[in-house]
Protein backbone atom coordinates (compact mmCIF):
# COMPACT_ATOMS: atom_id res chain seq x y z
CA UNK A 1 0.00 0.00 0.00
CA UNK A 2 0.97 3.85 -0.87
CA UNK A 3 1.81 6.62 2.07
CA UNK A 4 0.67 8.95 -0.79
CA UNK A 5 -3.39 10.65 -2.26
CA UNK A 6 -4.90 7.37 -3.60
CA UNK A 7 -8.76 6.94 -4.43
CA UNK A 8 -10.93 5.01 -2.01
CA UNK A 9 -13.73 3.26 -2.37
CA UNK A 10 -16.34 6.16 -3.13
CA UNK A 11 -15.00 8.68 -5.89
CA UNK A 12 -15.46 11.58 -3.25
CA UNK A 13 -13.41 9.83 -0.34
CA UNK A 14 -9.72 9.89 -1.20
CA UNK A 15 -6.73 8.35 0.73
CA UNK A 16 -4.29 11.17 1.95
CA UNK A 17 -1.75 8.99 4.22
CA UNK A 18 -1.05 7.00 7.35
CA UNK A 19 -1.53 8.84 10.54
CA UNK A 20 2.27 8.44 11.19
CA UNK A 21 3.01 10.57 8.84
CA UNK A 22 1.24 13.80 10.47
CA UNK A 23 3.43 15.63 12.45
CA UNK A 24 2.58 16.83 16.26
CA UNK A 25 2.54 20.82 16.08
CA UNK A 26 2.71 21.02 12.07
CA UNK A 27 0.45 21.19 8.68
CA UNK A 28 1.12 18.49 5.81
CA UNK A 29 -0.41 19.65 1.95
CA UNK A 30 -1.91 16.96 -0.12
CA UNK A 31 -2.19 17.17 -4.13
CA UNK A 32 -5.34 14.15 -3.93
CA UNK A 33 -6.21 14.79 -7.71
CA UNK A 34 -2.31 15.19 -9.09
CA UNK A 35 -2.89 18.75 -10.05
CA UNK A 36 0.90 19.31 -9.54
CA UNK A 37 0.33 21.26 -6.56
CA UNK A 38 -1.44 21.03 -2.94
CA UNK A 39 -5.41 21.28 -3.35
CA UNK A 40 -6.37 20.16 0.75
CA UNK A 41 -3.72 20.52 3.73
CA UNK A 42 -4.18 18.59 7.46
CA UNK A 43 -2.99 19.98 11.05
CA UNK A 44 -2.40 17.86 13.86
CA UNK A 45 -2.96 19.67 16.71
CA UNK A 46 -3.33 18.28 20.34
CA UNK A 47 -3.51 14.77 18.49
CA UNK A 48 -6.60 15.77 16.81
CA UNK A 49 -6.61 16.07 12.90
CA UNK A 50 -7.81 19.65 11.08
CA UNK A 51 -8.18 19.67 7.41
CA UNK A 52 -9.21 22.46 5.11
CA UNK A 53 -9.05 23.56 1.60
CA UNK A 54 -5.73 25.27 0.43
CA UNK A 55 -7.46 28.53 -0.77
CA UNK A 56 -7.71 31.56 1.07
CA UNK A 57 -11.08 33.14 1.02
CA UNK A 58 -9.71 36.69 0.29
CA UNK A 59 -8.89 35.55 -3.13
CA UNK A 60 -10.50 32.03 -4.17
CA UNK A 61 -7.54 31.19 -5.90
CA UNK A 62 -4.29 31.80 -3.83
CA UNK A 63 -3.37 28.98 -1.84
CA UNK A 64 -2.04 29.60 1.42
CA UNK A 65 1.65 28.61 1.82
CA UNK A 66 5.32 30.42 1.18
CA UNK A 67 6.57 27.17 0.75
CA UNK A 68 5.68 23.31 0.54
CA UNK A 69 4.19 22.31 4.18
CA UNK A 70 4.44 26.12 5.95
CA UNK A 71 0.97 26.75 6.87
CA UNK A 72 1.08 28.25 10.26
CA UNK A 73 3.06 30.79 11.72
CA UNK A 74 6.13 30.28 13.90
CA UNK A 75 4.73 29.43 16.81
CA UNK A 76 2.11 26.90 15.34
CA UNK A 77 -0.55 28.89 16.81
CA UNK A 78 -2.64 29.55 13.64
CA UNK A 79 -3.07 29.37 10.28
CA UNK A 80 -1.17 32.01 7.65
CA UNK A 81 -2.18 33.40 4.18
CA UNK A 82 1.39 34.02 2.90
CA UNK A 83 0.08 36.41 0.23
CA UNK A 84 -2.36 38.18 2.18
CA UNK A 85 -1.52 37.75 6.21
CA UNK A 86 -4.34 36.58 6.61
CA UNK A 87 -4.32 34.63 10.09
CA UNK A 88 -6.84 31.60 10.71
CA UNK A 89 -7.99 29.63 13.80
CA UNK A 90 -7.10 26.37 13.45
CA UNK A 91 -9.79 24.36 15.20
CA UNK A 92 -12.78 26.24 13.38
CA UNK A 93 -11.08 28.01 9.87
CA UNK A 94 -12.02 30.99 10.96
CA UNK A 95 -10.69 34.18 9.93
CA UNK A 96 -8.71 36.00 13.02
CA UNK A 97 -7.15 39.29 11.19
CA UNK A 98 -6.69 40.30 7.68
CA UNK A 99 -8.21 40.86 4.47
CA UNK A 100 -10.78 37.91 4.70
CA UNK A 101 -11.82 38.94 8.84
CA UNK A 102 -15.43 37.03 9.18
CA UNK A 103 -14.75 34.88 6.50
CA UNK A 104 -13.45 30.68 7.18
CA UNK A 105 -11.35 28.50 5.53
CA UNK A 106 -13.31 25.46 3.39
CA UNK A 107 -13.18 22.65 6.22
CA UNK A 108 -12.68 19.17 5.15
CA UNK A 109 -14.02 16.12 6.35
CA UNK A 110 -11.57 13.30 7.79
CA UNK A 111 -11.63 10.19 8.89
CA UNK A 112 -9.26 7.68 10.59
CA UNK A 113 -9.75 4.01 9.47
CA UNK A 114 -8.47 1.20 12.15
CA UNK A 115 -5.54 0.48 10.67
CA UNK A 116 -4.41 4.39 10.61
CA UNK A 117 -4.74 5.70 7.07
CA UNK A 118 -6.73 9.36 6.55
CA UNK A 119 -8.79 9.96 4.13
CA UNK A 120 -10.84 13.11 3.07
CA UNK A 121 -14.24 13.72 1.47
CA UNK A 122 -13.92 16.01 -1.40
CA UNK A 123 -15.40 16.53 -4.67
CA UNK A 124 -13.54 16.41 -7.59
Amino acid sequence: MRDVASPVDSQSEVRLCHLDKLSEGRATGFDPFGNGRPSVFVVKKDSALYAYRDLCPHYGTTPLPWKKDEYLDRAGEVIVCAAHGARFDIESGKCLSGPCLGQSLTAVALHVSNDGYVTAELDS
